[in-house]
């Protein structure tokens, strides 16, 4: 089973990938947008690829990631995928 630091790391490794932040500057407390310059729609973007990561299946169902795109830190988004996941 796919655990919360899999899931941190697939998170801050895909942040990194977008933004060009190195993943030891990604802090899980700061705020995407506030500190990292993460609009919504790179967070939309984030979000697909770290479910596509993790093989969550959202089934085409773009509202199931809402909540990770409204996720306004690293902490908050590995917190609804374990969640997620353990439902």
């Amino acid at each position: 089973s796919v655990g919360v630091a899999q899931f941190q790391e697939a998170i801050l490794e895909v942040l990194s990938e977008r933004t060009g932040y190195p993943v030891d500057l990604i802090e899980l407390d700061l705020d995407l947008e506030a500190d990292l310059s993460i609009d919504s729609i790179k967070r939309a973007e984030v979000a697909g690829e770290v479910a596509t990561r993790l093989r969550l299946s959202v089934d085409g169902d773009e509202s199931e990631l809402e909540e990770l795109v409204r996720a306004r830190t690293v902490r908050t988004m590995v917190a609804w995928l374990a969640e997620k996941m353990a439902a």
